[in-house]
């Protein structure tokens, strides 16, 4: 895993500024400990910082097919490259490595943009055709690896991280409050929106073309629809098949010249992980995080996994120092994100580094096999809507009201799913309501918001899909996965230095899993029920057979008692970062509230500190003079 960034100039005859290329390779070492490189000349500079993984002693980015013309700076891991080193060494390429980044240059030069479409793997890179003055940047299908863009004067930047793309293209940050919205009704900027005017972040499935000061982002791959031609029920065929093809999917995986390790958290699809692992002839590492709190600790259902395949098993508490974890969140996260859970990572991440360098994950399984609560609650309110059809609409208000009256918020909750079942799935992502969040901002701001467009983004996408519980999949697989669970995995192990895989947002199994009909899905109730079926005689009963729980900590409790002084100093204090957008009144009401013990707003709170976190240490402190000598490694031109 590493860091990229790169600046390209329209006229082709200034050069970059070096210093600024250095500072932006430096603010990514966490990314590539192992090593730093610049390249320079008229029209282009590229940046680059190495977490070596394979072929450790010839890796050395930005690298150049042999006669020159085409360089590369490169970000994740290429799983199929013996094939296509093979292809492209039969052809005549003259390949000197044994690295997955030297086949990007050569695919480029025999494919063009097309060369995508050959990659399986988690990617984002950047291909200089010196030649031509052109530059090509792709990310992969899912978006497991981050790319950032920015336009000015007539020059492209791109790096890995924002705060690397403020360094490279020499800017201070302005911030934009349309961002800020979306950011509080979903808890994640969506793409491609950048909390930064003037950057955008580019999507998973994209690829972008430069030259002559022009940038054309066109989007070579999307999750697949979903619910194709089979019948009947799955045979025991079709469930062998699955276990090949996951069982592939991880062995793809595995190659490392580094320790290995995966986050094992007690649920079906890092278990199923750590299974195939095992099956490999691998004796993983595994970490998992527990909790002191009721509720929120999983670490006996790790437990349980790790003694069935006799892995070498940590296990920590998160409960610790979460003053020490949110401080590490604030500097780990160069976009605002709300995703508690994050907090988590970090400290599983923490507890990894210096045991391994590699770590996979179950991430994306969900995703795949459905395994959300809220896809079966649409899933059988569209069953109660047939059943009772025109009364329909007409019960769920009242099953809401009434819900909400006797405190009963499941009946609440299924109201609402009954009497508009995407309405109440898509208010189910928010974490404030569109109106809601547009009422905390000044009002000389809230003036120019655009306040709907999270709900017209999520029913565009929605349209284009079928109104099937299936379809949900492809809206998460759209935004919620990339924007929020893929880029918190990505910040909280290269905070410390690791590369995390996920075997389970493999493009060509999800295709594949695309065919199944609804009910090898979810069936059942509790959701991924094929998987459950194709590991049964593998995993435990009581991991199979336990509920979907959710990843989370008690965050609640932290805000009101570990974290309470950095809310008050950050959120509600006089000289808060958030009233330059914010009414002071409207969120000191808000957390007032929450500290008067109403729970129903810890996550509006929480998006409120997350939020005071990252621009308070972005936007007030003083950016850092980053020394190039530092790094130990020279320019090249």
């Amino acid at each position: 895993m590493c860091g990229i960034a790169g600046a390209v100039l329209e006229d082709g005859i200034g050069t970059p500024d070096e210093a600024a290329l250095w500072s932006a390779a430096r603010s990514m070492t966490h990314r590539g400990p192992d090593g730093a490189e610049v390249w320079s000349e008229p029209g282009a500079g590229l940046a680059h910082t190495r977490l070596a993984i394979i072929d450790r002693a010839h890796g050395v980015q930005p690298m150049f097919t042999a006669d020159g013309r085409y360089g590369v700076v490169f970000n994740g891991e290429i799983y199929n490259h013996h094939q296509l080193r093979r292809e492209l060494e039969a052809a005549g390429c003259p390949l000197r490595t044994r690295c997955d980044t030297e086949i990007l240059p050569y695919l480029y030069e025999r494919h063009g943009k097309d060369m995508v479409h050959r990659l399986r793997g988690m990617f984002a890179f950047a291909v200089y055709d010196r030649r031509e003055r052109s530059l090509f940047l792709a990310r992969d299908r899912f978006g497991k690896k981050p790319l950032a863009l920015a336009q000015r004067d007539g020059a492209l930047f791109f790096a890995s991280t924002l705060d690397a793309l403020v360094e490279v293209a020499g800017v201070e940050p302005q911030v934009d409050p349309q961002s800020l919205l979306e950011y509080l009704v979903m808890q994640y900027v969506p793409s491609p929106r950048s909390p930064y005017a003037g950057t955008r972040k580019m999507g998973p499935g994209q690829c972008a073309e430069w030259k002559d000061g022009q940038l054309h982002v066109t989007t070579y791959w999307e999750p697949p629809a979903r619910g194709g031609e089979r019948r009947g029920e799955p045979t025991p065929a079709d469930l062998l098949d699955l276990r090949h093809r996951v069982a592939d999917s991880v062995g793809a995986r595995l190659e490392s010249e580094v320790p290995m390790g995966i986050f094992l958290s007690g649920g079906i699809d890092s278990s199923v992980v750590v299974a195939e692992a095992r099956g490999a002839g691998i004796r993983p590492v595994t970490f998992s995080v527990g909790f002191r709190s009721a509720g929120y600790d999983e670490s006996s259902h790790a437990r349980v996994v790790a003694d069935r395949f006799d892995t070498d098993h940590t296990e920590l508490s998160a409960d610790d120092d979460p003053g020490g974890l949110f401080d590490a969140f604030v500097a780990a996260y160069d976009e605002p994100l709300a995703d508690a859970s994050a907090l988590a990572t970090l400290a599983v991440a923490k507890a990894a580094h210096g045991q391994v360098t590699v770590v996979l994950t179950g991430d994306g399984g969900d995703e795949t096999f459905g395994g959300y609560a809220r896809y079966h609650l649409y899933r059988r309110a569209r069953a109660w809507r047939s059943r009772f059809g025109p009364l329909a609409p007409l019960m769920g208000p009242a099953a809401s009201v009434a819900g909400r009256l006797a405190g009963r918020s499941r009946l609440s909750t299924g109201g609402r799913f009954l009497e508009d079942p995407w309405r109440a799935y898509r208010s189910n992502l928010f974490h404030f309501d569109p109106l809601e969040a547009a009422s905390l901002f000044r009002t000389e701001v809230a003036s120019g918001l655009d306040v709907m467009a999270p709900v017209r983004r999520l029913d565009g996408l929605w349209d284009e899909g079928s109104s099937a519980a299936s379809g949900l999949l492809r809206v998460d697989q759209r935004t919620y996965l990339p924007d929020d669970l893929l880029l918190k995995m990505d910040r909280a192990t290269m905070a410390f230095s690791l590369e995390a895989r996920s075997p389970l947002l493999d493009h060509e199994l999800a295709s594949h899993v695309a065919t199944f009909p609804d009910r090898w899905l979810f069936e059942g109730g509790r959701g991924k029920r094929i998987l459950r079926e194709a590991y049964r005689d593998v995993l435990p009963a009581q991991i199979l057979d336990r509920p979907k729980h959710a990843f989370s900590v008690p965050i609640h409790l932290w805000m009101r008692g570990e974290l309470r002084s950095r809310l008050d100093a950050l959120v509600t204090a006089e000289d808060s970062v958030l009233f330059e957008w914010f009414d002071p009144l409207a969120v000191r009401r808000l957390v007032t509230a929450f500290l008067a013990g109403d729970d129903g707003r810890k996550a509006r709170v929480w998006n409120l500190l997350a939020l005071a976190g990252w621009a308070a240490h972005r936007l007030r402190a003083p950016r850092p003079n980053h020394d190039p000598t530092s790094l130990q490694r020279s320019s090249r031109r």
